[in-house]
């Protein structure tokens, strides 16, 4: 066994000093990533990524919500119309993104859902946000990741910690977050509502900004479950075991799911097989 250990450390170290073999491992690291993003991918439409599935099991018995980067409120409408009494919040930073988000909700005539416009983080602030044309999705507080066209504004920046203590809510039902790279920095500024599993779901993106964001699955998985959440990759199919620790970062476009022991925990926990 150590004999085959050594052969291949020889193997690794004599590819090492090459600059050819470097390079091309750096090009099958890529590869190897996005394989990986690709099986933990089930694609952006909630209808057949997983996300309906989960609002559909925690809606029906949720009291209140929350959707951070609700971009025009497809992801919060699904899930307000599942819900007994329609009663969320929806953050949104950019200027003219909130403002045909108010048209919407307000077409739907669903007065339980506030609208805050402003993006969320690890601290309250001001920074410059990358508001895309066309409401675009990629919009985003993180730089070079939104595309060229992308115009900069100031935006508020706020806490959860900060939005949920001033509203007066003792406990959240469910919290979507799809923050294009600042998720775990939304997590971060949550983290009283975690300490104390106030928070009962949560679900967050993770993706290639979080490069930029310096964020990483790993520290993500290792603050949850430190605080007594239970992680799993979302899929079309449900919910699936994945160790960041064990595959590494791959930076890739991928649904995360933690939740902790109370009211929903029936509807999430079980045998969960890993996929990778």
């Amino acid at each position: 066994m150590t004999g085959g250990g050594d052969f291949v450390g020889a193997l690794q170290a004599a590819a090492a000093r090459s600059r050819f073999m470097s390079k091309l491992a750096v090009k099958l690291k890529g590869q190897c990533d996005s394989v990986i993003g690709r099986r933990l991918s089930s694609g952006i439409d909630l209808r057949h990524n997983g996300e309906g599935w989960l609002a559909d099991r925690i809606a029906p018995d949720a009291l209140i919500f929350a959707d951070v980067g609700a971009n025009l409120g497809a992801w919060s409408l699904y899930f307000a119309k599942r819900m007994a009494r329609a009663n969320g919040i929806l953050l949104e930073p950019a200027p003219k993104t909130v403002a045909r988000l108010r048209e919407v909700i307000a077409s739907e005539q669903l007065v339980g859902l506030e609208i805050i416009a402003a993006a969320a983080g690890d601290q309250a602030a001001h920074a410059t946000f990358c508001a895309e044309p066309g409401f675009g999705e990629t919009s985003s507080l993180v730089k070079g990741h939104s595309l060229e066209v992308a115009e900069l504004v100031t935006v508020p920046v706020v806490t959860l910690d900060q939005v949920l203590h001033e509203r007066g809510i003792e406990t959240l039902d469910m919290l979507k977050i799809d923050a294009e790279g600042y998720d775990l920095r939304v997590i971060f500024g949550a983290r009283k509502y975690v300490a104390r599993q106030a928070i009962k779901v949560i679900q967050f993106e993770y993706n290639a900004p979080w490069v930029a964001a310096g964020s990483t699955l790993t520290a993500a998985y290792g603050l949850l479950e430190q605080n007594g959440y239970t992680v799993r990759v979302l899929q079309k199919n449900g919910l699936w075991r994945f160790d960041p620790v064990k595959v590494g970062e791959f930076y890739r476009y991928a649904n995360f799911v933690a939740w902790c022991p109370g009211p929903h925990a029936e509807k999430l926990d079980g045998d969960h097989a890993s996929l990778i």
